[in-house]
């Protein structure tokens, strides 16, 4: 059974690279979104946003 911690990893791995071929950000802003897709997809889940 995949835990929720590892759900959310992978959801937000595959947000990340969406967004990185949609947008053609360079590196540091595919990072920045990743991290606020990160947040938001932990607050989703009740995890720790940290």
């Amino acid at each position: 059974m995949v835990s929720s911690i590892q759900r959310v990893v992978t959801l937000s791995e595959r947000l990340l690279r969406e967004e990185i071929e949609r947008t053609g950000f360079p590196i540091l802003e595919n990072h920045k979104v990743g991290l606020l897709y990160g947040k938001k997809l932990a607050r989703l889940y009740g995890l720790n946003v940290q």
